[in-house]
This record gives C-alpha cells, structure tokens and sequence, in this order.
C-alpha cells in the first residue's frame, strides 16, 4: 500500500476546512493565520503517526535486518549470500562459457590435423 501521500492529504483537508471555518466566523487576519499555522503543524504529526501506523499493520517499507536499511517491495524474501555477488553481467558471461560452442563447421586446427594424418 502507497502511504506516501497520507500526511499531505490530511494536512490539506484539515487546512481547508480551517481556511473555511475562519472566512464563514469573519476572523481577522491574525486569527485566521494563527488558526491555520497551528492546524498544519498539528495536522503534519497527526498525519506521519497515521502513516506509520499504517506501514506497520500492512507490513510496507519493511527494514532489512542487519542494515537496517529499507527492502524494497518484492525483495523482502530474498538474501543475499556473502562473497557470491554476480551481477547480470557476470551470470551471462558464465553462462556462455558453460555452453558448448561447435557449430558443426570445422576449425581450421581440425583441418591443419587432418592434412597431417594424410601424408
């Protein structure tokens, strides 16, 4: 679940609906700038607790363990091994090694073999 948005859209919607309860009073300006400082100050820690909350009871934004570092979605499950780190690059090289490369064409080491064996 995306959270990221969470705290701007409360600290929106409660600074609107003050940004509307004061023109509908007919508050001065002070007033009405002090009401809407302290709502968006309240309203940002009220809207990083919720998002916090939420992240923990859904399980998103999931720390690594021993770094402490965060997992990105899709990766939780898998670990790295200590000392065997390819990178894509790496694999495909070994790949091709592994594979055989005949063609089915002679090499010209074949034939220079085979001319010996004639004389």
């Amino acid at each position: 679940m995306n959270t990221k948005q969470i705290p701007i859209i409360i600290v929106l919607l409660s600074a609107g609906i003050v940004c509307v309860i004061s023109i509908v009073q007919g508050a001065e300006f002070s007033v009405f700038f002090r009401r809407f400082v302290t709502t968006v100050l309240i309203f940002t820690v009220v809207g990083t607790i919720v998002k916090i909350l939420l992240d923990q009871a859904f399980g998103t934004g999931e720390e690594d363990e021993e770094t402490g570092d965060e997992v990105p979605e899709g990766e939780e499950g898998k670990e790295e091994t200590e000392g065997e780190e390819t990178t894509d690059t790496e694999a495909d090289a070994k790949a091709q090694e592994a594979t055989p490369t005949d063609t089915g064409v002679p090499d010209e080491e074949d034939d220079d073999e085979d001319e010996d064996d004639d004389f």
